[in-house]
């Protein structure tokens, strides 16, 4: 609701209802207490609230207030909002808001010869004669929003002073990269001036095959250099023949040359079985203890059987620093060095874990305070399997009682779980 300023003869209406059911319209009711606040005021009481019941009967629980206290806005405001509040025993409260306006003319005023001349004036300077028929209609102020509209969705990216702007390149930067491509297209220019003037022609491009061709139909005295392939086939190609060489020759003590040549001086036909080559003496060199190699072989052991006893070998014995051994039982003491071990006692709950066994066992209040307990995931109770909680205190006992937050479940006598 609108009222004009100064106006104090203005009413509002509004409904009483039950303040319990607040739905029983409230008939006969009088001496309202009325409350006021215009523009952030204090809330300052009606001295006389007018009030009356329209009517009992065809308009049950309805009132009306005549406004006519502090109706008058401040200077310089051309409108402001009064707040009302109303009560009365029994009554749901009432709240009710007015806006206060200033007009900006004053009704019954006679208009000065000024006042017609400044209308004139602004009459005057309409266009096309104050037809307006050369201004924008609302189809065009339409386009116009939705292009401002995107403009605002780009500046807003930029941000206030061009602070979005901070992440483009600045010109320095640019005259780098610039200088940069000066640089490495002069490069690329120079390797892409070696290509054949048709690179796509299959047949300006060589073939693996061509190129194969080329590298074995090389002359080797062109790539004799100290370390070089084409060095090693050189020297090789100039070794001569191997196998016309007299041996033992000029070989010496431990060569292969000297021991073929003095070893194998008879042909291999001419050996007899006294020699120590026969069957039984080339078992005994390479340990065979029987003539059936297929025995020999059953008897070594599976990998099966290698296998049982690696994992089962004592780690006791291999404690040699950087050993698999070594690694195997500081892993193991790392874990039962950290690692808690606990069970269960009677009378848990979700939040409460009582203990008969506990690995250390405690030594003082909240010493297990902040770590996690993990059921087992064999324990007894299958909806504790893997669940884990926090420990939020323990008691000072070597079987302590731990608080944890709420478990889904109550755990059992005899659930198992580790502390980490």
């Amino acid at each position: 609701m609108r009222i004009p300023s100064g106006v104090t003869d203005q009413y509002v209406y509004f409904v009483a209802v039950d303040a319990t059911d607040l739905t029983t319209r409230e008939t006969g009711l009088t001496g309202f207490t009325v409350y006021r606040s215009r523009n952030g005021g204090a809330a300052t009481a009606y001295t006389t609230p007018t009030t009356a019941e329209l009517s009992s009967s065809n308009m049950p629980g309805v009132y009306s207030l005549l406004l006519d206290e502090d109706m008058t806005i401040d200077s310089g405001d051309d409108s402001q909002e009064l707040c009302l509040h109303i009560t009365n025993t029994g009554m749901a409260p009432v709240t009710r808001t007015v806006e206060l306006y200033r007009r900006e003319y004053t009704p019954g005023a006679t208009l000065s010869s000024s006042d017609i001349a400044a209308i004139k004036s602004v009459t005057d300077a309409l266009p096309d004669a104050g037809a307006l028929t050369s201004l924008a209609t609302a189809a065009a102020l339409a386009t116009v929003d939705t292009v401002v509209d995107s403009i605002l969705v780009d500046t807003a990216e930029i941000g206030a002073a061009g602070a979005g702007l901070t992440v483009l390149a600045t010109q320095s930067l640019l005259s780098t990269v610039a200088g940069y491509l000066d640089t490495e297209i002069a490069a690329i220019k120079a390797k892409t001036d070696n290509l054949p003037a048709s690179p796509a022609a299959v047949g300006d491009i060589p073939t693996a095959g061509a190129v194969a061709d080329a590298v074995w139909d090389e002359a080797i005295a062109g790539h004799a250099g100290s370390g070089s392939t084409g060095e090693a086939l050189g020297a090789a190609g100039a070794s001569g023949d191997p196998w016309i060489t007299a041996l033992p020759g000029s070989y010496t003590a431990g060569q292969a040359g000297y021991i073929v040549g003095t070893n194998l001086d008879a042909a291999v036909s001419s050996i007899s079985a006294g020699s120590g080559l026969d069957a039984a003496g080339v078992r005994a060199a390479i340990g065979l203890a029987s003539a059936n190699l297929d025995d020999q072989l059953d008897a070594l052991p599976t990998a099966g059987e290698n296998a049982d006893a690696v994992w089962d070998e004592a780690l006791s014995g291999h404690t040699t620093s950087g050993t698999a051994g070594k690694a195997a039982i500081d892993t193991d003491l790392r874990g039962s060095r950290t690692v808690i071990r606990g069970t269960v006692a009677g009378s848990a709950s979700t939040t409460s874990l009582p203990t008969s066994a506990f690995s250390p066992g405690g030594a003082s209040a909240d010493q297990f305070k902040g770590r996690i307990v993990i059921f087992d995931n064999d324990t007894t109770t299958a909806a504790l399997r893997g669940e884990a909680t926090d420990i939020t205190a323990s008691t000072n006992s070597a079987t302590p009682t731990l608080t944890v937050t709420a478990l889904s479940a109550t755990p059992a006598s005899g659930d198992t779980f580790s502390v980490v």
